[in-house]
């Protein structure tokens, strides 16, 4: 009996280093795509700045007074669109790339919560193990005194 417990509780712990493993993977994942988060936004803010820049020279090109050549509209035209849609695919990234965050943070919870369930359950099973020790001790105990008792009888 106390072998199979002695086993379970070597599992248990075993299981218990495990998820610790496990969880150890999950922040380094969570910490690589916090980090491409971050990059995204950075490439956001960038591309935004020079949108602004680009339309700030569109606009100034048709200003009154000023001669407004075709192909160089065109070209600041494609430019900002081209720069949009950039931009539109980086929000595109940056979507996937928190929801995959949202989902590791998430298995973090719950390997967590885990974790914390494994090493309650191992806890208690140390405290059966020392329990059924000290009960045989005492029933040992109490053969010995019985013993005792007959022989002085």
């Amino acid at each position: 009996m106390e072998s199979r417990k002695k086993r379970r509780i070597g599992a248990l712990e075993a299981m218990n280093g495990w998820m610790n493993v496990e969880m150890s993977e999950l922040r380094l994942t969570q910490r690589q795509a916090n980090e491409r988060l971050h990059v995204l936004e950075k490439k956001m803010l960038e591309i935004d700045g020079e949108i602004n820049e680009a339309e700030h020279c569109l606009r100034s090109s048709v200003d009154p007074g000023t001669k407004l050549v075709l192909e160089e509209y065109q070209m600041l035209f494609a430019y900002l669109d081209h720069k949009q849609r950039i931009r539109v695919n980086n929000e595109r990234q940056h979507g996937f790339a928190r929801e995959r965050l949202e989902k590791i943070e998430n298995e973090m919870i719950q390997k967590g919560l885990k974790i914390r369930g494994m090493e309650n359950l191992l806890e208690r099973r140390f405290r059966e193990l020392a329990l059924d020790k000290e009960n045989k001790q005492l029933s040992l105990l109490d053969e010995a005194w019985l013993q005792k008792q007959k022989d002085e009888a």
